[in-house]
């Protein structure tokens, strides 16, 4: 059996072929990667709760894809600094739509400006050359590109809130809620935003 020899431009498809399927069949290898390209200056360390965290959130996807109904919500409390957000506000949507890119993803933080700086680094890995060359199929509609809210060309969207805009008429099939309540607000507020969070979300 004679071996098949490929040219330089054949050996890099292939090696994009099979890291885009290590990308697609695990999240964890996913995020690892694509939190150097979001964040190359970070000296990034990945202690075992990532790896935990990344499982977790990959059976979840992946049961609501194939139509399992979901039995519990998860609720992740992490140290201070220690990547929380970008592995879940940021990177995590952008794998969702690697699954399945007609997926509706929410994602809501205390302010608008917090919410907004997720969802603009999501987009910021959408749209890097290093994700094209992997996953040239997911692209942003352009007339859906603003750093809050977008879609992708398969249907998909992702919209960003602040706790107390208005999130009332906006379904998903992913929910992530990411810091809504912040240690300066007052009893008042933080009892608003508990309501919001119990009656809305």
């Amino acid at each position: 059996m004679q071996i098949p020899v490929l040219n330089e431009s054949q050996k890099k498809q292939l090696r994009l072929q099979v890291e885009s399927e290590i990308y697609r069949r695990s999240f964890y290898e996913f995020f690892i990667a694509a939190s150097h390209i979001l964040y190359p200056n970070v000296e990034w360390q990945y202690p075992p709760f990532y790896k935990y965290i990344c499982d977790l959130l990959q059976e979840a996807v992946e049961n609501n894809i194939n139509g399992i109904e979901k039995k519990h919500d998860f609720i992740f409390n992490l140290p201070f600094r220690a990547g929380k957000s970008i592995l879940l506000s940021q990177i995590f949507p952008v794998w969702c739509w690697i699954k399945n890119p007609a997926m509706a993803i929410m994602q809501v933080s205390h302010s608008e400006t917090l919410a907004i700086k997720h969802s603009h680094a999501s987009k910021m890995l959408l749209e890097s050359e290093w994700f094209l060359s992997l996953f040239p199929e997911l692209t942003i509609r352009r007339d859906t590109s603003a750093k809050a809210n977008f879609m992708n060309e398969a249907g998909g969207k992702r919209i960003s809130f602040g706790i107390q805009s208005g999130i009332i008429g906006e379904g998903c099939n992913i929910q992530i809620i990411d810091d809504i309540n912040n240690p300066a607000d007052s009893q008042a507020v933080t009892q608003g935003i508990n309501e919001i969070y119990t009656d809305t979300l």
